[in-house]
């Protein structure tokens, strides 16, 4: 049976917006899971500094007990994606380190790429076939966090900013001998990536105060992010410090202050 032109293409047009619509999704669950991932290296970086004594959560579980994950999140399976953590306890040759995977669960139907991040930092992966990614892929230029959706950069200039307060903690607590270090310092030590050090990344710039401590004053730390271009690469300013509180306010391009409200 011939079917008439116009059918034809009303059913081309259903299948276009059905594909568009599986990519717009895989898109989304990309853009969760890598932050996802980042949370997770975030978490690993407070817990090595407070529970853990210089070493790192052995399991997803433990990140979860202490109250730096989610339950889902712990449970391996999250926006149809597995996630598996690897950690290797320090030694007088090695010192430890960890690395995190995330792989569609069902290749293609709920995810396309898989993802690999360690201790630098940097996404690795792609399509790959539904295999599990590891350090030899490639690093991904799209972390999911690009400039030009204002929206998306304070999203993840938030993570970013998690993740050095992190990297602080572990850094004060071990190579820094109790106090903070610049972002050359902490990139130096495998403690953030190389974007990150460089200070400007995802429309914001990254401003770091430090002081030593003492005997009467403890140690401190300070991280501004302040938009590169106010109102087209960011709105907000943020910043982060000893407390660990991120915080964040419209400044009209100037720094984030104290009294500003913490962001979720």
């Amino acid at each position: 049976m011939k079917i008439p032109l116009t059918v034809a293409l009303f059913l081309i047009g259903l299948f276009v917006v059905a594909a568009d619509a599986q990519v717009n999704r895989h898109v989304l669950r990309e853009r969760l899971v890598i932050q996802d991932l980042a949370r997770i290296s975030s978490a690993q970086a407070t817990y090595s500094a407070t529970h853990g004594n210089g070493e790192y959560a052995a399991t997803l579980a433990s990140l979860y007990k202490v109250g730096f994950i989610d339950e889902a999140l712990a449970s391996g399976e999250k926006h149809g994606y597995l996630f598996a953590l690897q950690t290797v306890i320090g030694s007088p040759e090695h010192p430890p380190s960890f690395s995190i995977t995330a792989t569609p669960r069902v290749y293609r139907r709920l995810g396309v790429r898989s993802f690999f991040l360690s201790l630098d930092g940097l996404f690795r992966g792609g399509d790959i076939s539904g295999r599990t990614a590891n350090a030899q892929d490639p690093v991904l230029e799209d972390d999911a966090c690009t400039n030009g959706n204002i929206l998306l950069n304070e999203q993840c200039i938030v993570q970013t900013l998690r993740a050095i307060g992190g990297a602080q903690a572990t850094y004060a607590a071990t190579h820094g001998g109790g106090n903070y270090g610049g972002l050359g310092a902490l990139h130096s030590q495998g403690l953030i990536d190389v974007r990150t050090a460089s200070g400007v990344l995802r429309g914001y710039r990254l401003f770091v105060f430090v002081s030593s401590g003492s005997f009467t004053e403890a140690s401190t730390f300070t991280v501004s992010a302040i938009p590169e271009t106010y109102g087209a690469t960011g709105i907000r300013s943020f910043r982060i410090d000893t407390s660990q509180v991120v915080r964040g306010a419209d400044h009209q391009g100037g720094a984030s202050g104290p009294e500003d409200p913490p962001v979720d």
